[in-house]
């Protein structure tokens, strides 16, 4: 299955460039992005602000929080990207949504991920990461205690459709999950009581099985990382087995390490509850397995 058929989003092309505005087309929407506004990289702080235009085509003036439209040593591929960031927030704060500036970060790396190659991935991963931590602002936002300090049932289908970004290995998406809550203690179990975010690697026939710890520490609850789609260009491979996907994001000497640092979770694709389904309980103390329809 290609990429383009898994992440639907409409590219940007600029149509002229001026020394105060880009105009860019995006779907049938046509805009201009200020060049000269004061930056800070969108702390995510305000939605941008917004002009209507009054010409024929109704072009929408964007003035964006960001300067890389003024930086000329960067490159044009990351001007991009923060065109279509821009669009992509206006979109969703004129719609109501409160998280705006999140969820387009999230686009973003979605974005990114169908439109340009590997290497330009990577490089502006990089720049955005480092860029925004100067800012104060994480690229993968997750608040640990937050997001994983839940029922695991819970936790469990949230994470469907969130990315997993892991140094040296295609980036991939998560597909199904299995949640865990309770039974027997057992020496292999010992993981489910850390802290929430914490990543649990369960021995299991030779196998580790990888978990991340919920709800809270000293209290047996964890989720199961059970299928993912790694992506690799175009392409993409569905990789099922959490011992396959231990391996495959070369996690063997994870057990006991917080989510986050070389180990991240975003990006999440939108999706509705009736795209999710309960496939069917496991082990005495799994509270389902949930999948990706």
């Amino acid at each position: 299955m290609k990429l383009p058929n898994l992440i639907s989003l409409e590219r940007v092309k600029i149509v002229k460039e001026t020394p105060d505005v880009y105009i860019v087309k995006c779907g049938n929407n046509e805009f201009q992005i200020a060049k000269d506004s004061d930056s800070h990289f969108s702390l995510g702080s305000s939605s941008p602000q917004i002009e209507l235009g009054l010409s024929l085509n109704l072009e929408q003036r964007i003035i964006p929080e960001t300067g890389i439209f003024q930086d000329e040593s960067a490159p044009i591929e990351f001007k991009e990207i923060m065109m279509f960031h821009e669009i992509r927030e206006k979109e969703y704060a004129e719609s109501g949504v409160e998280d705006a500036h999140q969820r387009a970060v999230n686009d973003e790396i979605l974005y990114t991920l169908k439109f340009f190659d590997k290497k330009t991935q990577e490089k502006y991963f990089k720049f955005a990461e480092e860029y925004r931590e100067q800012k104060r602002e994480r690229m993968y936002p997750h608040d640990n205690n937050k997001f994983f300090g839940r029922k695991a049932n819970e936790v469990a289908i949230d994470l469907l459709g969130l990315h997993i970004f892991r140094k040296d290995a295609d980036v991939a998406k998560i597909i199904e999950t299995g949640a865990y809550e309770g039974g027997k203690e057992t020496q292999s179990r010992q993981g489910m009581l850390y802290a929430p975010g914490t990543i649990f690697l369960m021995p299991f026939r030779g196998s580790q099985l990888l978990n991340i710890a919920t709800d809270r520490e000293g209290y047996p609850s964890c989720v199961e990382i059970r299928e993912i789609n790694s992506y690799s260009g175009d392409n993409s491979e569905l990789i099922s087995g959490s011992g396959k996907i231990t391996n495959y994001l070369k996690l063997n000497n994870f057990n006991g390490i917080v989510v986050g640092g070389d180990f991240q979770i975003g990006a999440q694709s939108i999706l509705s509850r009736n795209s999710i389904r309960k496939i069917k309980e496991g082990s005495n103390n799994c509270l389902g397995y949930y999948s990706i329809k």
